[in-house]
């Protein structure tokens, strides 16, 4: 009787003591599964700073910059700015970390070199009211930092410095196409989406004027999308003739816009900035020779507050 009085005084304790084991070991099991979980659904995140960053960082590439930038304010925004720019969108993972607040959005557009010395130029739509500035070198793999020099906010075009040197593509000293005239552009639409692979596209064009008959423009049927802007509208002998501007929303289709190679030419005398011109004359040239020839002087811009 005493045995058995015993054992049934210590079994409810040791349940109890059964069960409280239990809860911690499930409670331990859940944090790590967890954890783990919140590690496996931010691969862009990792892989993306992984990839593109320099070995030190963002510190270093703030620093490689050299243009007088504070490297923890800028490190700061700037990060913030690319990690959001990749979580984006479809890319967007279920479920946010409870430690990351949402921040604004990066601005992404297209650019190109215009002298070999990191002179690039694009939309100032793309990089207005952004405090950080970046292009994606394709020969580097990786981001370097841009400089807003001299933008024209009524002809919608910026030039921004870079310490890449790079093939620059040649400006059209006098562009003169017709109506029906090929065209391409090499740019970089929604790369949250579709990647920062580059993108090439191909057209006409259809007017040499632009909405409401604005002389500055060209209207062109090549496929636009967000991304394009500030990108080259190249003819076929490989020269600039325009920058990929707008496109007209609503009910239509490839109706699109570029602002003149002339309107740029007066920007960079504004600027007071010489480039090298071609002295002769290029002949046509097959879309993919196009291609294949200045594929790289086409950049990925980023812009973030």
């Amino acid at each position: 009787m005493n045995n058995v009085s015993a054992k049934n005084k210590l079994g409810p304790g040791f349940s109890v003591c059964i069960l409280y084991c239990c809860i911690i070991i499930f409670c331990c099991s859940y944090c790590a599964v967890e954890n783990s979980m919140a590690q496996e659904s931010f691969p862009e995140r990792r892989s993306f700073a992984d990839r593109y960053l320099p070995p030190g960082g963002l510190d270093a590439l703030v620093d490689g910059g050299n243009y007088g930038y504070d490297p923890n304010r800028t490190a700061q925004m700037y990060g913030l700015a690319l990690l959001q720019l990749m979580m984006r969108g479809n890319q967007a993972p279920p479920m946010q970390p409870r430690s990351v607040p949402p921040q604004p959005r990066a601005k992404t557009g297209s650019a190109f070199f215009i002298n070999n010395t990191g002179l690039i130029a694009t939309n100032y739509h793309v990089v207005a009211g952004t405090t950080v500035q970046a292009i994606f070198d394709h020969q580097r793999q990786s981001l370097v930092l841009a400089q807003i020099i001299y933008a024209n906010t009524f002809n919608d075009l910026a030039l921004l410095q870079t310490n890449v040197y790079s093939k620059a593509i040649p400006l059209a000293i006098t562009a003169s196409p017709k109506r029906g005239d090929e065209v391409l552009t090499l740019g970089y639409p929604s790369p949250e989406i579709q990647g920062v692979q580059q993108k090439a596209a191909f057209g006409r064009i259809n007017a040499t004027t632009g909405f409401s008959d604005d002389a500055r423009f060209f209207q062109v049927d090549l496929p636009v999308q967000p991304g394009n802007s500030g990108g080259p509208l190249l003819n076929t002998k490989g020269e600039v003739i325009g920058i990929v501007t707008a496109r007209l929303q609503g009910d239509y289709q490839n109706v699109n816009y570029a602002v003149k190679v002339a309107c740029l030419h007066q920007l960079l005398k504004e600027a007071n900035i010489k480039i090298p011109y071609r002295e002769i004359q290029p002949k046509p040239m097959p879309m993919d020779q196009i291609i294949q020839r200045f594929e790289r002087s086409a950049v990925l811009i980023i812009a973030g507050h």
